[in-house]
C-alpha cells in the first residue's frame, strides 16, 4: 500500500468510528427498563430530553472520548500501531452495545479511564503544561467516577466496561511484542478467520426460518428472530459484504493494514445489520413508538398511572405523568395492596395500570371492568373509568 494512502488510513479510521457510534443510535429503540430509567434521569435534569436518540448520546460521545484518550495513552506508549487499541475497543460488540444505548456505563467507564490517562501522563511527561494538564483531567476523572459511583446513574456494567481500555491497550502491546517477532499478522489472521466463522454462524440463524419452511419443520419461537413474510437480503448482504474485507485482511503484508481492514469488517456489520433486525419484538417492554400511538387514548382525563418495576420508566417517559411503581422494593406499592388503592385512586379520576409477563393478573380488582389494549409486547395495558372527568 502506498505510503500517502496509509497515512489516510487513521482519518479514515476516526471518521468510520464516529459514523458507527453517531449512526448506530437512530437504529434501534430503548431496549430495557434500565435505559428508560436513564432517560428518566436524564429528563429530570434537561427538561428538553425526548425520543430514543438523544438519552443515547451521552453513552455515544462517551465511548468515543474514551477511545480517544485510549489511542492518546498507546502513542505515549511510543506503541508501532497506537490506533489498534482504540480501534478494537470501538469495534468489540459489547462495548459498542453499551455505547450506543441510554446508559451511564460508558460515562463512568470515561472517567476512570481519564483518571488513569491523567496519571499516567503526568508520570511520563517531562513538560510542565503537559504535566499540569494531565494532572488536573486525572483529578477530574477520579471526582467525577466518585461522583457517578455514589449517584442513581451507578451501574455494575460500568464497572466491566472500566476494565476494557485497560484489556485492549494490554492486547495492542501484546501485538507490537508479536510483531517484534512477525508473529502479529498471523495473529491477527486467527481473529479474521473466527470472525469469519462467527458472521457465518449469524448468518445461518437468520437463514433457519427459511430453511425450516422449505422442510415444513417448526422452529422454537427463540429461533424465529425474522417473522414469516420478513426479507432476509438486508442480514445476508451486513453479514456477506465483511468477508471480502476479511480477504483483504488475510491478504494484507503489513500489520496495520490487517488491523485496519479487521476493525472495519466488524464495523459494517455493527454499523448494517442493526436496521434489518426487527427490535421491537426483541424487547420485553412496549416499544417507544408504540407507546406513542396509544399515548392520546392513555392520557385522556389525565389517569393515575399505576405500573410494575419493568414498565413504569417507559410509561413515565413517554406519556411524561407521574407512575406509581408496584412491586416488591420498599418504595414499591405492595402488589397486595393494588385494588385498593386502584378503587381510592377512581374518586379522583380514571386509572391506567400497566404490567408485563402477568405479574399482576392476580392482584386487579375482579369487580371493575376495564378496557384493555394490545400491546405488540407481552405487555398489558388497563384502563379503569373514575367518577371524576
Amino acid at each position: 500500500m502506498k505510503k500517502e494512502n496509509f497515512n489516510l488510513m487513521p482519518w479514515a479510521g476516526v471518521f468510520l468510528a464516529v459514523l458507527l457510534y453517531i449512526a448506530s443510535i437512530n437504529y434501534r429503540g430503548l431496549m430495557t427498563a434500565g435505559e428508560y430509567d436513564f432517560a428518566v434521569m436524564l429528563k429530570s435534569f434537561f427538561p428538553w430530553v425526548s425520543g430514543t436518540v438523544m438519552p443515547k448520546l451521552p453513552a455515544a460521545l462517551a465511548t468515543l472520548f474514551t477511545a480517544g484518550l485510549l489511542w492518546l495513552t498507546a502513542a505515549k506508549l511510543h506503541l508501532l500501531h497506537p490506533g489498534n487499541a482504540a480501534g478494537f475497543y470501538l469495534c468489540f460488540p459489547p462495548v459498542w452495545w453499551l455505547g450506543t444505548s441510554a446508559s451511564a456505563a460508558p460515562l463512568l467507564a470515561l472517567a476512570v479511564s481519564l483518571a488513569a490517562a491523567g496519571l499516567f501522563i503526568t508520570r511520563r511527561s517531562s513538560r510542565i503544561f503537559e504535566k499540569s494538564a494531565a494532572l488536573i483531567a486525572g483529578i477530574t476523572g477520579a471526582a467525577a467516577a466518585a461522583l457517578i459511583a455514589q449517584s442513581r446513574f451507578f451501574s455494575w456494567s460500568g464497572v466491566v466496561l472500566a476494565f476494557m481500555p485497560v484489556i485492549f491497550l494490554t492486547f495492542a502491546v501484546y501485538l507490537d511484542k508479536l510483531e517484534l517477532r512477525a508473529l502479529a499478522g498471523r495473529r491477527l489472521n486467527r481473529m479474521a478467520l473466527t470472525t469469519a466463522v462467527i458472521f457465518a454462524m449469524i448468518l445461518i440463524y437468520f437463514l433457519l426460518p427459511s430453511l425450516a419452511r422449505m422442510l415444513k419443520v417448526d422452529l422454537p419461537a427463540g429461533l424465529t428472530t425474522l417473522s414469516y413474510g420478513q426479507s432476509v437480503y438486508r442480514p445476508a448482504i451486513a453479514l456477506l459484504i465483511p468477508f471480502f474485507w476479511i480477504y483483504l485482511v488475510l491478504k494484507s503484508d503489513k500489520t496495520a493494514d490487517k488491523g485496519f481492514f479487521l476493525c472495519f469488517a466488524i464495523g459494517f456489520v455493527m454499523l448494517t445489520l442493526p436496521p434489518a433486525v426487527p427490535w421491537r419484538r426483541l424487547a420485553s417492554i412496549p416499544d417507544r413508538e408504540e407507546l406513542a400511538q396509544m399515548l392520546p387514548e392513555i392520557s385522556r382525563y389525565n389517569p393515575i398511572f399505576f405500573a410494575d418495576d419493568s414498565t413504569r420508566a417507559a410509561i413515565s417517559y413517554v406519556t411524561g405523568f407521574p407512575v406509581r411503581s408496584v412491586g416488591r422494593s420498599s418504595d414499591d406499592l405492595p402488589p397486595d395492596q393494588l385494588a385498593a388503592e386502584i378503587k381510592e385512586a377512581l374518586h379522583q379520576g380514571d386509572v391506567i395500570v400497566v404490567y408485563a409477563n402477568g405479574e399482576l393478573d392476580s392482584f386487579l380488582p375482579e369487580d371493575l371492568s376495564a378496557v384493555k389494549f394490545n400491546s405488540r409486547q407481552n405487555c398489558k395495558i388497563f384502563r379503569y373509568s373514575g367518577e371524576q372527568k
